[in-house]
């Protein structure tokens, strides 16, 4: 298996090397020491979704982005309320001023979501290697190869695909997991109770509804919806 290595802080742009398959490539860095905990992974088969604090390629591939369209116009947009005391007089009763500017469009770029992922290889050789999907070859490996490099420094292209067992159920994620045990709709529902607060809320449906499903998994985003795996 050939290899193409990339050491430096961040690429600008990114051609595939001479004899190199698209559809059978892999990026990734093997695991000579604490590689693979750097960024949460610790068993065999864990999946992470690199944090943000990482740099900007790892907050953009896990929060997206935003940044002022300039081909058109500003618009004037509301901004802020302040509230003042008019005249300057001191004694006057404070009014509630609305406070605007002349400001560009904001276009809302989402996450590409690149996940790593902790693979080992028949010879006992581990690696951190990025989950690529179709969409992630065909568009984002410049960005995939960038939070390998803001991370660890360096990567290796792979010239060919590193196959995952179907057997890979294992999952970290930069989520927090919901405990096993009491349903959380339960859980919830006595916290309220004994805080004397309104039990009839739309949390409360929501995961009762879920409940509903025999799922294996119930998963609650920090930066994202709740989620359940059936």
């Amino acid at each position: 298996m050939a290899q193409y290595r990339i050491k430096q802080s961040r690429i600008l742009k990114f051609r595939l090397p001479k004899g190199y398959d698209l559809n059978k490539i892999q990026i990734g860095i093997p695991v000579m020491g604490n590689e693979a905990s750097k960024v949460g992974l610790q068993n065999v088969g864990d999946t992470i979704l690199p944090s943000g604090k990482f740099g900007s390629a790892c907050r953009c591939n896990a929060y997206g982005y935003s940044y002022p369209d300039k081909s058109q116009p500003p618009k004037r947009r509301y901004v802020s309320t302040n509230w003042i005391q008019p005249f300057g007089n001191a004694y006057a009763s404070s009014v509630a001023v609305d406070i605007y500017k002349s400001c560009y469009l904001q276009i809302e770029v989402p996450p590409t979501e690149i996940e790593l992922v902790l693979f080992e290889d028949k010879s006992k050789r581990r690696f951190v290697v990025a989950n690529l999907t179709s969409t992630i070859r065909n568009n984002y490996l410049k960005e995939t190869i960038n939070i390998f490099l803001e991370i660890y420094g360096f990567c290796y292209i792979f010239s060919d695909e590193i196959n995952f067992s179907e057997v890979m159920k294992r999952q970290r994620c930069n989520w927090e997991i919901l405990p096993p045990g009491e349903k959380p709709s339960v859980h919830l529902t006595n916290q309220l109770k004994m805080q004397g607060e309104n039990i009839d809320t739309f949390d409360i449906s929501r995961l009762s509804f879920l409940e509903k499903y025999k799922s294996e998994q119930i998963v609650e985003g920090v930066n994202a919806d709740l989620r359940t795996v059936i």
